[in-house]
């Protein structure tokens, strides 16, 4: 595809650097979803397949499982963790009438990416007749205080445009516009990085990118700050999170 993807040129520090999900998330969505055999399970905005290492575990041996991403670079890296699944690059709104029956969709981190309510639309009909979307979305704490509030201060006082709130969108009401039920689980979790690891890890976000192009060092610098200001006697970050995990189903 000829139109520039915001994440081609991040795919391998992306995959590197960015948090997974808690894998109580999957199993809830297994639960709820109940797979059988020949399933098929469609990951869009799969990226590298993040929510894929999660999920892929608790699938049947035999389930047909497809990604979904509209980045060349991104797919590339997710051929390489797993070459027998089958990836595509492209729209998902366009792709996934190709597709049906599909028995799970998931979108993780993409959901804000996309044309919502088309997506909605397009998913709800290549669903099989009890299949389900599981939107998924992992969400530093800032509501905590401590680093998590200093970091997203930081971004919007240096990435151009950005607010904490980018991603506030009311998914379960949107997705009652096209389902009859949806449901919304949420999973409290942390993880520790040094300094330098977080560092990493902010290197490979878009927002982070914006504010290393038009501010350069400057940023470099400023974000050093916090990340000394917070580290505890070991030299340790703690980041806190929350994983939403939002189900719609038939």
């Amino acid at each position: 595809m000829s139109t520039a993807c915001p994440f081609d040129g991040l795919a391998e520090d992306y995959d590197r650097e960015r948090p997974r999900y808690p894998r109580f998330a999957f199993e809830w969505i297994s639960s709820e979803c109940d797979l059988g055999s020949a399933a098929t399970v469609v990951d869009v905005g799969a990226g590298t397949g993040i929510v894929l290492e999660g999920l892929l575990p608790l699938l049947p041996a035999d389930c047909r499982v497809v990604g979904i991403d509209y980045s060349h670079d991104m797919i590339q890296v997710g051929t390489r963790k797993f070459p027998n699944l089958e990836w595509i690059q492209g729209e998902a709104e366009a792709l996934l009438s190709t597709l049906s029956p599909v028995d799970l969709i998931t979108a993780g981190q993409s959901y804000q990416w996309l044309d919502r309510e088309r997506f909605l639309t397009e998913a709800y009909a290549a669903l099989s007749t009890h299949g389900g979307l599981a939107i998924m979305q992992n969400n530093r704490d800032y509501h905590s205080g401590g680093f998590a509030d200093a970091y997203e201060t930081l971004l919007e006082t240096w990435s151009p445009g950005y607010q904490r709130d980018y991603r506030k969108i009311d998914i379960q009401a949107e997705l009652l516009t096209t389902f009859p039920t949806a449901n919304l689980k949420q999973f409290h979790w942390s993880q520790k990085k040094t300094p330098e690891q977080f560092m990493g890890m902010s290197a490979s976000s878009t927002q982070s990118q914006a504010a290393l192009h038009t501010h350069g060092a400057e940023y470099t610098a400023a974000l050093e700050a916090p990340t000394a200001e917070w580290s505890d006697a070991d030299g340790q970050l703690t980041i806190p999170y929350v994983t939403e995990v939002y189900l719609g189903q038939k």
